[in-house]
């Protein structure tokens, strides 16, 4: 079973080339940011490229629902990370 990893302020900087790496490891991911479509460009990059999976996850951290979000997909126990 391929491993997930969860990645934060992935549509641009220090996150995109985290999901980058991970994904060039091997690791499907799930993308977290504001930005959807700037997500998704990152998404079928590093689909394209590597030919993982790439899950779009737009939340805004600094909100309660965007953190509700992450916290409930992060305990999806049909789609682990880990």
């Amino acid at each position: 079973m391929a491993k997930t990893a969860l990645i934060t302020g992935a549509s641009s900087g220090l996150g995109a080339e985290f999901a980058r790496q991970l994904a060039a490891s091997g690791a499907d991911v799930v993308l977290v940011a504001r930005d959807r479509g700037a997500l998704e460009e990152v998404a079928r990059g590093v689909r394209d490229r590597y030919g993982v999976g790439a899950e779009v996850l737009p939340a805004d951290l600094t909100s309660e629902a965007g953190r509700d979000a992450v916290a409930a997909r992060l305990v999806d126990p049909d789609r682990p990370v880990g």
